[in-house]
This record gives C-alpha cells, structure tokens and sequence, in this order.
C-alpha cells in the first residue's frame, strides 16, 4: 500500500502544481505550446522506448499475447456491427419519424448521436456476475470497457467533423 501511495503522490502533487500554475496564469500560450510540443515529441516516445526496451517477452506468454490480440480484434468487430445497426437504425427512425415531430437543431443532434452511442448497459456487469459464471463477468466487463472507448473515439470523431 506504501509503495503505491509513494508513486501516486508525486503525480497528483504535479498535477496540483500545474493547476496552480495555469490558475495564476504564470505561463504564456506560447510557453504551453512548447511545454505540449516537448512532452508529445520527445517524452512520450522515449519513455515508450524504454518501456519497450526493457519488456521481457516469454515464450509461455507469447501465445496469450497473440490470443489476446486476436480477442480484440474480434472485440472491436462486435463493438463495430452494433454501432453501426444502431445508427443505421437510429438515424433512419430520426429522418423519418422525430425530425417530422421535432424541428432539428445542432444541440438536439449531439444529443441525440450521443444517445445512439451509449455503450451497453453499465449495470449488465453487475447481473451477469450474480448469475453467470466468472469467466462471462470478465467477457461483459471486458466489453463493457471496450464499447466505452470505442464510443468515446466515435464520439470525438462526430465532434470533430461538425
């Protein structure tokens, strides 16, 4: 527990820090950018290559990483049929039937585009592991997990193009 309080609180105090600091507005925009410039081009990649450099790869863990991969891409072909009946049917049903009730405005699109993405029940977890076994709690809760993201990307993508 000790360990792991030790190496979250020097993050949270940077991030304090840097809260602070863009409070009292001390740093110019410029000065951010090139704060944001060397993170993303210089930090991140050499601590990614470290990472990589010093990861230990077993031949016993090697088939799993390989099996894992494939769940995902399997994971994200599921994840990617629903979104895409759900919005086909989705958007077909607003052209058709509550753009007729409902006048259409840029708010009431996001919000609407919002709901179709919702990813599955967040509860489903939670019944499945009462009565399912815990091998499928672990499949839902990693579905769960990985429609979130998907709709999050989705989401930022729609955002984006309007």
């Amino acid at each position: 527990m000790s360990d792991i309080v030790s190496n979250v609180i020097p993050i949270v105090l940077l991030i304090c820090f840097g809260y602070f600091i863009r409070y009292k507005d001390m740093l110019t925009e410029d000065v951010m950018k090139g704060i944001k410039k060397i993170v993303i081009d210089i930090s991140l990649p050499a601590i990614l290559f470290i990472t990589f450099v010093n990861m230990e790869i077993r031949k016993e863990y090697f088939v799993i990483m390989i099996a894992t991969v494939f769940l995902l891409f399997a994971f994200y072909f599921f994840v990617a049929i629903r979104l895409t009946v759900i919005l086909v049917v989705g958007y077909l049903f607003k052209f058709f039937v509550i753009d007729k009730i409902i006048t259409p405005d840029k708010l009431f699109n996001y919000v609407y585009f919002t709901f179709l993405i919702l990813p599955i029940l967040f509860s489903l977890p939670i019944f499945v592991s009462q009565y399912g076994t815990k091998e499928d709690t672990e499949l839902v809760n990693n579905e769960v997990v990985l429609s979130t993201v998907v709709c999050i990307v989705v989401f930022i993508g729609f955002v984006m193009m309007i």
